[in-house]
């Protein structure tokens, strides 16, 4: 069985890149419909046995009421950074009986239950001591599933991908990548929010993502976007016309 741990950043200070496109209210909800989106999938799943919400954001501590999760407030670790935040509340969770840790992004609106299914097979399948879920370039780390007791330096940020790799191989750790769409697509630039805003109306976006990116102002904001194609594909503008 597996325990995730989900970071959950201020939401006044969610997606802070998107700034162009949204403005703060319309980020927060946007970040909020995401996360609830993905715990959603999470505490639904057969293999998860239990969920923590990692964040010093008050609001966290409701969401977790709402879907019945542990919180653990960042501001307890009294962390410099996520990395620190993170390991943490990984030794929390391993002296509360977690075998598995699965660290995964609240801004992955396409993940579906077949994706947590993937990262724990894999792990099964090659007995691997690290699971990989990169981001699309290949750059960022959206899903590390870990052994709570032989779990490797976290090294989320810049290039967290390469360098999980390198902090396995520190501690003589096996290493696996799942590659799927459903963990790969993040949502941090505007090219991100138009391809996502494209596929509003496909079953594979979340629900409430789905609402957010429904409402009428939000519609003609992206659509004038998506129509002059500005960090888009032929593939997205095609789609949001749909």
């Amino acid at each position: 069985m597996v325990h995730v741990l989900l970071p959950i950043k201020d939401q006044v200070l969610a997606k802070s890149r998107l700034s162009g496109v949204l403005a703060r209210d319309e980020r927060r909800s946007l970040n909020q419909a995401m996360v609830e989106d993905v715990l959603t999938v999470i505490t639904t799943h057969p293999d998860i046995e239990a969920v923590t919400l990692l964040s010093k954001d008050p609001a966290a501590k409701l969401l977790a009421d709402v879907y019945e999760t542990d919180w653990f407030d960042e501001r307890r670790a009294d962390a410099k950074n996520l990395n620190d935040a993170l390991g943490a509340a990984c030794a929390y969770v391993a002296a509360n009986s977690a075998i598995n840790i699965l660290i995964l992004h609240g801004d992955l609106p396409f993940l579906q239950g077949a994706d947590i299914d993937a990262l724990i097979e894999q792990s099964r399948q090659s007995k691997s001591d690290v699971v990989i879920g990169p981001d699309a370039a290949d750059n960022g780390t959206n899903a590390l599933l870990i052994s709570a007791a032989s779990r490797p330096a976290l090294r989320f940020g810049l290039n967290s991908f390469a360098r999980h790799y390198e902090s396995a191989a520190e501690k003589e750790l096996s290493v696996a990548v799942v590659r799927r769409p459903g963990i790969a697509n993040d949502i941090d630039r505007a090219e991100d929010l138009i391809e996502l805003f494209a596929a509003r109306n496909q079953t594979k976006c979340g629900r409430r993502t789905a609402q957010f990116l429904s409402r009428p102002d939000v519609v003609e904001r992206l659509q004038q976007l998506a129509d002059s194609k500005i960090g888009t594909t032929p593939e997205a503008s095609a789609a949001a016309n749909e």
